[in-house]
């Protein structure tokens, strides 16, 4: 519903590092507005919508961990990974398809 995955072939992402350019690079649509609800006083929920009247999305948990990471580094399977502690391997596949996810239903 609410991310776009550039592909690493269209040049937005630096092709030079391959490990890095197997990894889409992640942003957010102009179409999507988005708070955190640590920001507002709501407890650690995100709240998502597409303009200019979409219905509202609630990330909760991984989801919003996830969204965060995508947002906020060049890699979120590696964020992710440092974040919960784990591997990157037995997290690369959650990760990911919670991002195609998004990106697919946009």
């Amino acid at each position: 519903m609410v991310i776009t995955a550039d592909d690493p072939a269209t040049g937005v992402r630096n092709t030079a590092d391959v490990e890095q350019a197997s990894q889409p690079r992640y942003r957010v649509p102009a179409d999507i507005a988005w708070v955190d609800g640590t920001e507002i006083g709501l407890g650690e929920e995100l709240y998502l919508a597409r303009l200019p009247s979409g219905s509202t999305v609630q990330l909760v948990g991984t989801a919003r961990m996830i969204w965060h990471a995508a947002i906020g580094s060049d890699d979120p399977v590696e964020a992710v990974s440092a974040l919960v502690g784990q591997p990157i391997g037995s997290v690369r596949a959650a990760v990911n398809g919670f991002l195609d996810e998004l990106a697919q239903n946009r």
